[in-house]
């Protein structure tokens, strides 16, 4: 159970974002290779989770630093999942958007909920029924076959109601939110490399050199298994850290000292480039 709130309130209306004609970004209507980038469901909810409280600037102007990445001014539910699962794995250069085996509207993802039910419908990744972690959840207010709103799947509560983390809500806020399933009209699977459960410890065993897949993008006050792994990783090749699944301080500045040692942007952050460079570049 959980001591929020059932949330019936919806956002204010033409919450569900902004159509391709008024979309800065270029389209992308050709399915990518289903070799691409793998995300994991966790890395995507740890997105959410390091962002909890993310309003606007100023408040109800439909403007934060996610409508800045996306390029628009508009309602931002769509483009905040978009950008979760860039931050999740889903990307090749920390920058675009590619989700395996998916059109989609735009090379950021979707600025707009009905696009994203309808490219995940006709890759088969749409279910009217048993969420899974990491699902995107499709709001339909008046339950007219209209997408109105988006989150990330959370936690079923057994009562019928679920946890969802979403952005734009009714406050203008990025939080979590309670919701009936009265209100949702399915669920969109992505094709997340831990399957929307917990990731276990990795167990990569390809050639020296080769690189697994990017598990997701950690950095400072990220938690959990991805985090493990780049500590792993580092102690493998030779760092001084403890292994504990938390991003502290101490973790983050033997990040930035191998970004100076390998001569790469020195931003703290474990993207798809540094953690390549962990399993290619010699040790020094």
């Amino acid at each position: 159970m959980s001591d929020l709130p059932i949330d019936r309130e919806r956002p204010e209306p033409g919450s569900e974002g902004v159509p391709r004609d008024q979309d800065p970004n270029p389209p992308v209507d050709i399915p990518f290779a289903p070799g691409g980038p793998v995300g994991t469901a966790t890395a995507v909810l740890d997105f959410f989770v390091r962002n909890d409280g993310l309003g606007e600037d100023p408040d109800g102007s439909n403007h934060n630093w996610i409508t800045e990445w996306y390029g628009v001014t508009g309602p931002w539910c769509a483009m905040t999942v978009s950008r979760a699962l860039l931050e999740g794995g889903f990307s090749r250069d920390g920058e675009t958007v590619e989700v395996p085996g998916l059109e989609q509207t735009t090379n950021k993802g979707w600025a707009y909920v009905p696009y994203v039910r309808t490219n995940f419908e006709d890759a088969g990744r749409f279910h009217e029924s048993g969420p899974q972690l990491g699902d995107l959840v499709i709001f339909d207010w008046e339950m007219d076959g209209d997408g109105d709103h988006i989150g990330v799947f959370q936690e079923d509560l057994g009562d019928g109601t679920c946890l969802c983390r979403e952005g734009n809500t009714s406050n203008n806020l990025l939080e979590l939110k309670r919701r009936p399933y009265s209100l949702i009209a399915g669920f969109c699977r992505p094709p997340y490399g831990d399957n929307g459960a917990t990731p276990t410890e990795p167990t990569f065993t390809g050639e020296p050199g080769e690189v697994p897949p990017f598990p997701g993008l950690t950095q400072l006050g990220s938690s959990g298994e991805i985090v493990r792994q780049v500590q792993q990783r580092l102690a493998d090749r030779g760092w001084n850290i403890a292994v504990t699944g938390e991003f502290d301080a101490e973790t983050d500045r033997i990040v930035r000292s191998f970004q100076t040692n390998k001569n790469l942007e020195v931003d703290g952050k474990v993207g798809p480039i540094t953690w390549s460079t962990m399993w290619t570049s010699p040790i020094t």
